[in-house]
């Protein structure tokens, strides 16, 4: 008879449910989609700017090369002006000497 008395004491309780309100659950994934889309667009940025970066670095690569063999073309042509300049130069001195 005592169980009898138990079962109704446990009938007679409200049941409460263990999951969250619909409205909340509705939130919750969106912020799970929105986390995931910001995380999957800061993977994609994060392969770009290291595209980017490499690029980068192969134009100053790029740069350094040109500047230089611009440098050693200046270079030889200051040095063959200087010359034609000196040869002028001493082709002068001869026509005054022989005046």
């Amino acid at each position: 008879m005592m169980t009898l008395s138990l079962l109704q004491v446990f009938s007679d309780e409200v049941t409460v449910s263990s999951l969250p309100h619909p409205i909340s659950m509705f939130f919750l994934g969106i912020t799970l989609m929105v986390t995931l889309f910001l995380f999957l667009e800061y993977k994609r940025t994060k392969e770009d700017f290291k595209a980017l970066k490499n690029n980068h670095l192969e134009l100053e690569k790029t740069i350094k090369e040109v500047s230089s063999k611009a440098e050693d073309r200046i270079t030889e042509l200051s040095k063959k002006l200087d010359s034609r300049i000196d040869k002028a130069i001493l082709s002068l001195k001869k026509d005054c000497n022989e005046k």
